[in-house]
């Protein structure tokens, strides 16, 4: 991890636009970026933030 290259990105953050000030506009993170990032597939159904609670917790997906 460069702690440097970390450190400027947190600087050039807005928070208004979610988004980073750089000397050529702005740049945002989009879904296929952080994809990359972690390695996690984006194809497929997409799921709800929480947990069925049940005989069996599961994801809901909007599938089901």
């Amino acid at each position: 991890m460069d702690h440097h290259l970390l450190t400027a990105l947190v600087e050039r953050w807005s928070p208004q636009t979610n988004s980073f000030h750089i000397t050529v506009g702005e740049m945002t993170i989009t879904l296929q970026d952080v994809a990359m990032i972690l390695g996690v597939h984006i194809n497929g159904p997409s799921l709800v933030g929480h947990a069925v609670v049940g005989v069996r917790r599961r994801w809901i997906s909007w599938s089901d």
